[in-house]
């Protein structure tokens, strides 16, 4: 059994940390027996992780990916409610059609598009520019989920036209193939 929870100061014959977020196993006390290198070697470590460097940073694309993670959300949403109505069982057994309410939010979809289908964990999106009443409107964009028509990929599991099209690998996709190759 796992227990989380904060401390203001967490002492032990070897240790102290202060406003740490700290995890204890029941089965164990090896946490609270670690020596002080290896806490001071910890901390080190999270300072040059969290130090980035300015050229890296770009806010459009910080933005971008924000708007992507909404209409994720939308999607997961339209995926459990497929999964409720035993129209799927998994993520990678449906083909997703999605609206965006936005056309800043469309124009970014068309500009990823080749992506989202491994974004979503889906075998295929498509883009719409209008809907039906099977829609579920989410917060950014309104998303259908429909069973997969095609076979599944041994290899990736995805749903996709192109499985059985290689008479060398009949079970795999284009793009499995490729990679075996």
């Amino acid at each position: 059994m796992i227990y989380l929870f904060k401390t203001n100061v967490l002492r032990n014959s070897n240790t102290e940390i202060k406003g740490k977020l700290s995890l204890r196993s029941s089965y164990s006390n090896d946490f609270f027996n670690m020596p002080d290198k290896i806490f001071q070697e910890q901390e080190e470590l999270e300072k040059k992780v969290l130090e980035a460097k300015e050229e890296y940073i770009d806010l459009e694309l910080e933005k971008e990916w924000e708007t992507i993670l909404k209409v994720r959300d939308d999607v997961l949403l339209s995926l459990e409610r497929a999964r409720d109505n035993n129209i799927i069982g998994k993520s990678l057994e449906a083909y997703i059609n999605i609206l965006p309410k936005d056309s800043t939010v469309k124009d970014l979809l068309i500009k990823y598009n080749k992506y989202l289908n491994e974004i979503f964990i889906v075998s295929k999106v498509i883009v719409e520019d209008k809907k039906d009443d099977s829609f579920i409107e989410g917060n950014v964009s309104f998303v259908k989920t429909i069973k997969a028509e095609h076979e599944k990929c041994v290899r990736c599991w995805g749903h996709y036209e192109t499985v059985g099209e290689n008479k060398e690998h009949k079970e795999l996709c284009a793009r499995c193939v490729e990679a075996l190759k």
